[in-house]
């Protein structure tokens, strides 16, 4: 995904300040996240290099575990989140699972400024 909009929230804060046990760095945060695909998987269906996409908080799941087969990707123990288990979006392209995308409409602006501060 090309990125082009990431928000800022007091976790992706936390996430760029920590210092405990287990952090490891380099680390991009970022998980709201607004871009067009520039490229692909083998594996992938359902979507095109150009498509205008976004990922939150919820990053990607296995999609066999009970939680995931009962329809509760959120409650998933291997789910995703963009900026703690991959890089997320304050980089200029991510690698995102194509299970955590969400399509934006043509209609929608991909930033979440108001129009009149997009354009300056």
């Amino acid at each position: 995904m090309s990125v082009r909009e990431s928000g800022v929230c007091n976790a992706d804060i936390a996430t760029a300040a920590a210092t405990g046990r287990g952090t490891a760095f380099p680390v991009i945060p970022g998980h709201e996240v607004a871009g067009v695909i520039a490229e692909l998987g083998d594996q992938v269906e359902g979507w095109a290099v150009g498509d205008r996409v976004a990922v939150g908080w919820f990053g990607g799941s296995c999609g066999h575990c009970a939680f995931c087969r009962a329809g509760d990707v959120v409650h998933c123990p291997e789910r995703k989140v963009p900026g703690l288990s991959y890089p997320g979006g304050w980089a200029q392209s991510i690698n995102v699972p194509a299970d955590a995308l969400a399509r934006i409409p043509d209609e929608l602006d991909l930033s979440t400024r108001p129009r009149s501060a997009a354009r300056a």
